[in-house]
């Protein structure tokens, strides 16, 4: 499977493992490039892409959440009631 599939479809499935590791690996790459740019960047122009990083982070999450819920043989639609259940 591709980068492309993997981070931005919700078709296919992800083990608990696997779900971990992605995880914890986007998070750690996105912080690090995070911090890089406010080294180097002004402050608005990095606050900016971080930003960016930021809802690029939470879309990847979102789609192997729902890859984690087909895991368990369960709709997609499931993470949206599940984020709207945790909010509350």
């Amino acid at each position: 499977m591709d980068f492309k599939g993997l981070f931005f479809s919700a078709e296919g499935r992800v083990n608990r493992l696997s779900f971990f590791l992605l995880a914890i690996l986007v998070g750690v790459v996105f912080s690090i490039i995070s911090v890089i740019l406010n080294l180097i960047l002004p402050a608005s122009a990095a606050g900016v892409i971080s930003a960016v990083l930021y809802v690029v982070n939470t879309v990847i999450g979102i789609f192997l959440a729902i890859k984690r819920f087909h895991d368990f043989d369960k709709s997609g639609y499931f993470m949206l009631a599940f984020s709207v259940i945790a909010s509350v």
